[in-house]
């Protein structure tokens, strides 16, 4: 079985999710651009700034190896603290092309 492990995180961290996650066992990884919307109450009653543009980091990855490549990805990129990012998993029920790794 195998999850997706979607992680947004403020633009240019991206590259330091993916290296994350490959030092905890993912082999590949996509990155989107996206864009964060709703902050402007937040930023202003808050006094804050909050980074818009945002990675978006898309890794499918064997089920038995999500806990680990998410809990690395939270400690690494400090996802604990307030507006640092967020990551997730969902279930992936068909996968056709994906890179393997070569045992």
């Amino acid at each position: 079985m195998q999850e997706m492990i979607i992680t947004i995180v403020d633009h240019k961290y991206g590259r330091d999710v993916i290296k994350t996650a490959r030092e905890a066992g993912a082999v590949g990884a996509t990155v989107v651009k996206g864009r964060g919307a709703g902050y402007r109450d937040y930023e202003a009653a808050f006094d804050v700034t909050i980074e818009e543009e945002k990675d978006i980091v898309l890794m499918v990855v064997d089920s038995e190896k999500v806990s680990a490549i998410s809990q690395a990805i939270v400690e690494k990129m400090n996802l604990r603290s307030p507006n640092s990012g967020i990551t997730f998993s969902l279930p992936v029920n068909n996968t056709t092309g994906l890179l393997r790794e070569i045992e």
